[in-house]
């Protein structure tokens, strides 16, 4: 999870506490700071790495790493300039076999340039990457010694340190060298104890025979933190059984480029809280939010007169305009309007009634779990796991509370405030199985408890209920035709969000890169993938469609017919005493039909009939009065005078939100029309 944006409005931090207006703690710079991440690529060249694959495009598994980490760090330096990146070659024609190809530091534009000019050097590229036939048998020792020079040379004081080694050799060393393991043994303990965490990318290609067992080296270098220190406490579960999931598994070098890319940011939780059941028993858990809407990167001032660009240091004072002197913070009130007056706050009255207690979990009682209903989910959801590091068996505890759950299918009730000065919300904990990831057809959900806030009663709007005589609803027969039309157009796998980049932000990004690294920018082109596949739904269900559009106009017709005989008919009936013959029978004359067919007109009736897509029942004179009395611009489109005023109307109502506009329109225009005088 990337770090929070900083609040651009420096004020609230001056004057009102380092909280905005919802009450939330700002994130500032040294949020920032604390949370910066140093990641450390190194990339096994050996033979099978180095091989042309149809499979990856035909370019190699060291090209396709190369050229992802390239990406990765190109988005890390946007999403967050503090970070720090480097990139190592293992298994070259080198004394030690092992070359720093970018040193591990904050990449800037210079090093970029390099990088992508490295890749488009097919000599400089092809020198880089010849591979020592000869593999030492301390190799993996010299790589994970060169690593913790880097990280204790460039990332000492950097809190979150990380090695990703991207491989397709299962036994760098064989059991005739002993030593080489021992070796790498020791190396990987330093690591460990500097904090660095150890990610492999095992790959598996045609190269190395779709197979990698982890068991031969590495599992007894990589070291799991969590394993050790976290789930020590697990009950009832075997220890050896944690200790096998929670190695990593091999990957096709097919999804290597994706896999890359999700380890731009740290995995870091949003707080850490405290699950309360009563007053002796206290769980630790830490926050995690699995979503959040990226955004673009925050703007900085510089400074460009000078030899080189510099970061403008902001600072902000209040002044009386009259005089020009400085308002010191404490001489500055906030309002709120109530009714005619303004209520005055002091910083220090604001930061009280913000304050709602220390972050808890309490849990409230128990509910069964279709108690939980699918609107009530109104806010993005969170995820929570246990810690041991606030309460020792708190991962123990934990266990039980979910086991209990699952087994009874129940969900938990809590009075939650995630962090320090943060509104109090309540919510429901809710036990999520583990999944299979075995099978591509189950999603990729943790095992733990979801925390999914409950809406209060202000929340909840009352949405207004129709009439059951004024709702249209549409026959079985074009229920049909759609119901066919939705089952073609429907996704087999349905939604897929990592298939869908966001484009305004990719061009953003793309803009960015381009102006650090001198390219063109005119020529910048992101392709929107979620724009409408036409030729696609045209071949599936463009004969469905013109069946749907001529049984509706056929329903339609209908209709009106049988409603203009209706109201004849009432018409004839009301009329009073009918005239007799001289036989004493009614004397029937032919029903004459109305020019204006429909009742009195109201701004209702024009926006329930645009949504119900049948504003061209209304008359041409109709539709003209309505129109001049908004003064709108006639369509240019060629077609019949209906056609056109339809046209008109239709794309103007599109431009409106709501029925308020519509009236709020028409009383700016000289009040409400009654556009059935016009066909009189």
């Amino acid at each position: 999870m990337g770090p929070t944006e900083v609040n651009p409005k420096i004020e609230n931090d001056l004057l009102f506490g380092n909280f905005d207006d919802s009450g939330e703690r700002v994130m500032n710079e040294s949020d920032y700071k604390d949370h910066r991440d140093a990641l450390l690529f190194a990339i096994d060249v050996s033979r099978s790495m180095t091989q042309l694959s149809d499979k990856l495009g035909g370019v190699s598994a060291c090209e396709l790493a190369l050229k992802s980490i390239f990406d990765c760090i190109s988005s890390r330096i946007i999403e967050n300039s503090y970070n720090l990146t480097g990139i190592i070659l293992y298994g070259v024609k080198t004394c030690n076999q092992c070359r720093v190809l970018m040193p591990l530091s904050i990449p800037d534009s210079s090093a970029i340039k390099n990088l992508r000019h490295f890749l488009q050097d097919a000599e400089l590229y092809h020198e880089a990457f010849q591979y020592n036939k000869t593999k030492s048998p301390a190799l993996i020792a010299d790589l994970l010694f060169l690593a913790n020079q880097q990280f204790n040379s460039f990332a000492s004081k950097i809190p979150s340190r990380r090695l990703v080694l991207i491989t397709d050799n299962d036994s760098p060393c064989t059991e005739d060298e002993p030593k080489g393991l021992l070796y790498a043994k020791t190396r990987a303990k330093d690591l460990y104890h500097l904090g660095v965490k150890v990610e492999p990318l095992f790959l598996l290609h045609e190269f190395n025979n779709e197979s990698f067992d982890s068991s031969r080296f590495y599992d007894d270098l990589i070291y799991d933190t969590m394993l050790e220190t976290e789930l020590a406490d697990f009950d009832g579960l075997d220890q050896l059984e944690i200790k096998a999931k929670s190695k990593t598994q091999p990957l096709q070098a097919c999804n290597l480029s994706s896999e890359i890319l999700s380890r731009r940011t740290i995995r870091r939780p949003l707080a850490t809280n405290t699950i309360v059941l009563n007053a002796q028993i206290n769980i630790g858990v830490q926050i995690y939010s699995l979503y959040r809407p990226q955004v673009a990167s925050r703007a900085t001032w510089i400074y460009a007169q000078g030899e080189v660009a510099k970061t403008v240091d902001h600072d902000t004072r209040i002044v009386v305009k009259t005089t020009g002197k400085d308002v010191l913070p404490e001489d500055v009130r906030r309002t709120y309007r109530f009714g005619e007056d303004f209520v005055k706050f002091t910083p220090k009255q604001l930061s009280k009634f913000r304050y709602f207690g220390e972050p808890t979990i309490r849990i409230l009682g128990f509910k069964p779990a279709s108690w939980l209903k699918f609107d009530d989910n109104v806010r993005p959801n969170y995820f929570i796991f246990p810690t041991d590091k606030q309460f020792l068996g708190s991962t123990r505890g934990f266990s039980a509370l979910y086991q209990s759950l699952m087994r009874k299918d129940k969900i938990a009730i809590a009075y939650v405030i995630t962090q320090k000065n943060s509104t109090p919300f309540y919510a429901a904990l809710v036990p999520s199985p583990e999944t299979d990831l075995s099978n591509p057809a189950n999603p990729d959900t943790p095992a733990g408890l979801f925390l999914i806030p409950i809406p209060f009663a202000d929340d909840r709007r009352r949405v207004p209920c129709i009439p059951a005589d004024q709702q249209t609803v549409a026959p079985d027969s074009l229920v049909g035709i759609m119901r066919n039309i939705i089952s073609k157009l429907k996704m087999s796998k349905g939604y897929e969000p990592y298939r869908y980049n966001n484009p305004a932000l990719q061009l953003h990004y793309r803009a960015l890169q381009a102006v650090a690294l001198d390219d063109e920018y005119s020529d910048l082109y992101i392709e929107d993938k979620t724009m409408p596949k036409y030729n696609s739904i045209e071949n599936r269900v463009g004969t469905l469609i013109g069946d749907f559009d001529h049984a509706v106009k056929d329903h339609l017709h209908i209709s009106s017919d049988s409603t203009e005989a209706k109201n004849g008919l009432e018409n004839e009936q009301s009329s009073g005493q009918k005239r007799l013959a001289d036989d004493g029978t009614p004397i029937t004359k032919e029903v004459k039909k109305r020019k204006n067919t429909r009742p009195e007109f109201s701004m209702k009736e024009v926006w329930r009939l645009y949504q119900s897509h049948i504003i061209h029942t209304y008359t041409n004179d109709q539709l003209q009065k309505f129109i001049s009395r908004l003064n709108l611009k006639k369509s240019s489109l060629k077609g019949t005078v209906k056609e056109l005023l339809v046209d008109t109307l239709v794309t103007y109502l599109d431009t409106l939100s709501s029925l308020d506009d519509l009236e709020t329109a028409f009383g700016e225009s000289g009040g409400e029309v009654n556009i059935s005088e016009a066909a009189s």
